[in-house]
């Protein structure tokens, strides 16, 4: 019995590591704080997207919704992608770098074409002490010049800044930028040369380290403002290019309202009017066609003309090749008598008891009905 369950113990044993084994394993990972406000659009663009690091996707973010979690990635350089979902064209990239312990703080906005990154912050929360002092890269800090205001950033592959602070100096020649919770401080810089005297204190002001000789990157006024311009630019081109697809976008439905409000009225003019004719006629003048067009197997006549609306209508008795008289069935309902001259495709009309008599020409149905099915057109009363 002790024999049997001593069996026992030892496979379950070996299950459990089996088990244990399959799970991933965090220890050695970096922790990054994810948080994310994603802006919602009113009509357009309102997509989810799906959140990748280094083109795995780890998550996703609802359009609209604010997400804020923790994911567990390799300590090092990553990519953090917001793509649009079950479309990998459109996308927005920041790269990013992480030691054991960060926090990403950004906005996002969906357009047609791309997934806008902004409002970035990056807050590296492993607190540096002295010792973490003296692995930091000086070369990290790129020190922009500028008359009375001096920004500072930390240069990375997106020119993303950490803490993008603006400070007023008395001296363009001073600029200050911030790496994690210290403050790096460029006290001077050499005339015509690009060495700096930099110190790095905390928060509290205690100075770190002091006397570091950098080399540091100073951008004029000029090209601050060259490069704002492209920016403003670039956003103004792309404001104009929404402008047009929704302008565009609105014409094309308000042309699509249209054809169906058309549509919707000659059918109603089909069905007042009428079908199933099969012989018509016309008589071409300078300033407008008159026409006939006749039902041959129900008797029925219909005439008007381009330059107006009314339509006269009436049913008639016997042959047109011989002759027929009618009355239009109308207010006015005057007399009129027609003769067929099939050999000739004529189509002779006397007015009442006038002498003078007309001749309309045969033409095809189609045509007739062309001018007959007109918006506007109505049997007269």
């Amino acid at each position: 019995m002790k024999k049997k369950l001593l069996t026992l113990l030892i496979i379950f044993g070996l299950l459990l590591a089996g088990c244990s084994s399959e799970k991933e394993d965090t220890s050695g990972k970096a922790l990054l704080h994810l948080k994310v406000h994603f802006e919602s659009n009113w009509i357009f663009s309102k997509y989810d997207v799906d959140i990748k690091i280094d083109g795995k996707r780890v998550d996703y973010i609802n359009h609209g919704d604010d997400y804020e979690e923790d994911i567990r990635v390799e300590n090092g350089s990553h990519v953090l992608s917001f793509v649009k979902e079950d479309d990998d064209e459109v996308y927005g990239d920041l790269a990013f770098k992480i030691e054991d312990e960060l926090q990403i703080s950004c906005s996002i906005h969906a357009y047609y074409d791309e997934v806008e990154i902004d409002e970035v912050e990056m807050l590296n929360k492993a607190e540096v002490n002295s010792e973490d002092l003296e692995s930091i890269d000086i070369s990290d800090f790129k020190v922009y010049k500028d008359e009375k205001v001096a920004r500072g950033y930390e240069t990375n592959p997106t020119n993303v800044a950490i803490k993008n602070e603006k400070v007023t100096v008395d001296d363009p020649s001073i600029a200050t930028a911030k790496f994690k919770d210290h403050m790096l401080v460029v006290k001077g810089v050499a005339p015509g040369t690009t060495t700096a005297i930099v110190e790095i204190t905390d928060v509290h002001g205690n100075k770190a380290k002091a006397g570091i000789s950098i080399e540091v990157s100073l951008t004029d006024e000029q090209e601050i403002e060259a490069e704002e311009a492209e920016r403003k630019k670039a956003e103004e081109e792309a404001a104009a290019k929404k402008k047009q697809e929704e302008e565009e976008a609105a014409a094309k439905k308000e042309e699509e309202a249209a054809k169906a409000k058309k549509a919707k009225a000659l059918a109603k003019v089909k069905k007042e009017l009428g079908s199933n004719y099969n012989l018509a006629f016309k008589l071409p003048s300078p300033e407008y066609t008159s026409y006939y067009i006749f039902n041959t197997k129900e008797k029925i006549v219909r005439q008007w003309s381009t330059s107006d609306t009314g339509v006269l209508y009436t049913k008639y008795k016997g042959t047109l090749t011989k002759g027929v008289t009618y009355k239009w069935k109308c207010a006015d309902g005057f007399k009129e008598s027609v003769q067929y001259d099939k050999e000739n495709g004529i189509l002779y009309v006397q007015i009442g008891d006038y002498p003078y008599i007309d001749e309309f020409r045969k033409c095809t149905v189609a045509e007739a009905e062309k001018a007959l099915y007109k918006v506007g057109n109505k049997q007269m009363k």
